[in-house]
């Protein structure tokens, strides 16, 4: 269930604990936790991620704060994010285009899991690393005494 906050709190809870909230004001939707569907049921063509790092790589993390247009305040907070239209050129399914509303938008959990598979790559070729090193200590270690 989604409700719009009231302009005097400018936040009201759902009425099913789901804690989802809708700031008209400041088109900002947010909710305690998002869930999306992940059910191996309705998945076909099921494959490991090969090569995460040749989209990751590619993406360029920029820090930004708004400038006031498109709806977002311009708060002066610094927020991290991407450039819609920069990672729409690296993965096209990664960003959207709303022709209605003329905005770019990013799509973050499609790059969550290339994200994840690169850390699961770094974190084994880092315990090969330490295996090797381990490994060349100790031949040193032998040499040595």
């Amino acid at each position: 269930i989604l409700v719009a906050a009231n302009s005097a709190t400018n936040q009201t809870p759902t009425t099913d604990g789901s804690n989802l909230y809708y700031n008209a004001s400041a088109n900002i939707m947010y909710a305690s936790d998002f869930a999306v569907t992940s059910d191996a049921r309705f998945k076909k063509d099921v494959n490991t991620i090969i090569d995460p790092f040749y989209d990751i790589m590619r993406l360029t993390p920029i820090t930004h704060k708004w400038n006031g247009l498109g709806g977002e305040r311009d708060d002066g907070v610094v927020y991290d994010g991407f450039i819609a239209q920069d990672v729409a050129s690296v993965n096209s399914s990664w960003a959207n285009y709303n022709g209605d509303a003329d905005r770019w938008s990013v799509t973050y959990n499609k790059i969550i899991p290339k994200t994840v598979a690169c850390v699961q790559e770094l974190r084994k070729e880092n315990d090969d690393l330490l295996d090797r090193v381990a490994r060349l200590e100790a031949l040193v270690e032998g040499l040595v005494n």
